[in-house]
Formats: C-alpha cells, structure tokens, sequence
C-alpha cells in the first residue's frame, strides 16, 4: 500500500482541542508516505491551527454555521464531497468518528476508508478499514488516534511541530505594546472559562489568584478567551484588586499560538488553549474536574494538572449530578493552592 499512496485525506471537524490531539497523525503519515499529498478537513473556524501545520498541505473546510440551515449546510457538504471525489484520494482517514464524517469518507470516493473501530454513532461501519482499538481505561487521546498510522506501519514518536509565522509574532509585539504591557516581567496567561459547566472553575476562584500573582509585583497577566466569553471576562476584572491586560476576544488561532510559545506560563482549565500550550511545550498548569487528565489531559504533561480525587470523579459529565455538593471536585480546589504550584514553578 505504501507505494501506492500519493493522496490522503484526513476528515477532523473539531473541536480545537481534539484537533490538536490528532496534529502527530499528519507528521506519522508524512513519515510513512512521504512524497503523499496531505488534505485535512476541518470546520472553518479552525483553519488556521491547520495552516501552521507544515506536515499538511491543504486544508479544506466548510462553514458550519447554524444560521445557514439544514439545505444550505448540506449543500455546503456536497460541494465539498462532490470536490473530494474529483480527487479521487488513495487513503481516506476519518478521525471524527461520528456518523457525518463516517459519511463523508464513504461518499469521498478514496480507494480505501480507514477509522477506528471504536468510532461512534454507526460510522465505523461505513469504513473500508477498521482499526482496532486496546481496552485501556487511560489510553490518551493522542495515542488513540496514533493507533491508525501505528497499524498502517508507523513506529516513530508523536510530534506536534507547529510552525509560527513572523507575522503572529509581529502582531502579539503590536499588541502588548498597545496594552502598555510590562513585557520586562514574565508573561502569565490565565484562561478562565470552558465549554462545559463542570469543566469550570470558578470566576471568583480565578480572580483571586490572578490577584494572588499580581501581588507578588513579578508578573504580567494576561486575560484570554474568545469573543463569546468577554461578558464573564469582564466579570472577573470587576472582582479583582488589580487590573491584567485583556486580550479576550483579540487572538485568532495563529495569534493565539504566538503568544502562547512566548509565554512563561499558562493557567486555564481542560481546554483548546491548554492542548495548544502543550503542544508547543509551553508551560502550564491546568485546573481539571469531571475530565480524565489520562485521557485527555495536556499530552506528556500530566504532573502539571491539579485536580482532588473524590468518589464521582472523573464522571465525564457535561452537568453535575452531585446535589450534595456541587461541582466538589473543582471547588474544592482552592487559589490558595493553586498559587503554592504557581510559586513552585517560579522558586517563589
């Protein structure tokens, strides 16, 4: 088979996080097939990580924007499936696992679809190949995806290899210098919100630790997130002494990257930004919940995430079914103690 593959075409909708997880594929199969043509698709907003990717060489995507509706999306598809099947790619690997990108591959037209077993909602039946999938309680993320080009003869190590370009550099120069940003200090990037509800630690927690830090006069915080989550950014500020710089809503992914390569640390919850960090080798500590950080912790990293061994947790669980105590498993985590692990890392 190795011969014979000029083409692939690796289906990752999202979500960013997941994304960076499957990054070491590319560069497996880059290694495996190496005079191949690598085409990723992904949901538009998250082109950008893709395009830093220097082991993929194109990136197609499509907008999945709830506005558009249920015709217009689906004709976004077909246009797409219609120009995957004018490829006519030697390997299609789908890392989704879910029924629309089991779908996808099927309907690509590749002389071989390929997924894991383990892959939900019906799709793995739709696969040419399915590759199987070891009963680990902890396998991680990374290393479940790497299992595709493991099968298909890849011996070598994971590696992220995102590549950040002068401009994003420019432009987090531009920033901080707007923001009068003390750039003379070690930056701090706190990243203060999640997607799920039990994936989040307090505003209150957050705010005072980042006054904890401040107080030490030794650091320069920074405010991330995206646009979405400016209204409960702005409510931290007004719980906290002092005052950070705000960068909330002001990166796009390539920035983002940018920043966080040059940053000295990272505190966040289980989130995209987090596996960015840790992709880049980046410091960090990461402050988890319902999640299992031996599955879908920050990769390598996992002495640097702080969670409490209590009964129900990791419950993996969008909403929290502990009415006795709601969400113990992240308050009982304390600024306090999350500050001692800062200091720790700086020999405070």
């Amino acid at each position: 088979m190795e011969n014979r593959v000029k083409t692939i075409l690796v289906i990752k909708l999202s979500s960013l996080g997941d994304i960076i997880h499957t990054l070491p594929v590319a560069w497996a199969l880059k290694d495996i097939y190496q005079d191949a043509h690598l085409t990723w698709m992904v949901n538009a907003s998250y082109r950008g990580l893709l395009e830093i990717c220097p082991a993929i060489h194109e990136v197609l995507f499509f907008e999945r924007n709830k506005k558009n509706g249920i015709f217009r999306s689906l004709l976004s598809i077909l246009r797409l499936i219609g120009k995957i099947r004018r490829e006519k790619f030697d390997l299609v690997i789908d890392l989704q696992g879910l029924l629309r990108s089991g779908l996808i591959g099927w309907l690509s037209g590749g002389k071989k679809v390929l997924g894991l077993e383990s892959a939900r909602e019906g799709s793995r039946w739709l696969y040419d190949i399915k590759v199987p999938v070891p009963k680990k309680k902890s396998i991680h993320a990374v290393d479940r995806y790497l299992l595709i080009p493991e099968y298909l003869g890849w011996t070598g190590s994971p590696r992220f290899q995102i590549k950040i370009q002068p401009d994003e550099d420019r432009f987090i120069d531009g920033f901080l210098k707007a923001e009068k940003a003390r750039t003379y200090l070690p930056l701090i990037g706190i990243h203060p919100v999640a997607r799920w509800k039990t994936k989040v630690w307090s505003l209150n927690n957050f705010a005072r630790l980042a006054d904890l830090i401040s107080a030490t006069e030794k650091f320069q915080l920074v405010l991330l997130g995206s646009e979405e989550d400016q209204k409960q950014i702005i409510q931290m500020i007004h719980m906290m002494k002092y005052s950070p710089v705000i960068a909330t809503g002001k990166f796009n992914l390539k920035q983002l990257t940018a920043f966080l390569k040059r940053s000295s640390l990272l505190i966040t919850t289980d989130s995209g930004p987090m596996h960015l960090a840790a992709a880049m080798e980046s410091p960090l500590l990461a402050i988890f919940g319902a999640t299992d950080q031996r599955k879908t912790g920050p990769y390598k990293m996992e002495n640097d995430v702080i969670f409490k061994n209590i009964q129900c947790r990791p419950c993996l669980k969008r909403t929290c079914l502990n009415s006795g105590y709601p969400m113990e498993c992240m308050e009982r985590i304390t600024p306090e103690e999350v500050f001692e692990r800062f200091k720790k890392k700086f020999h405070l």
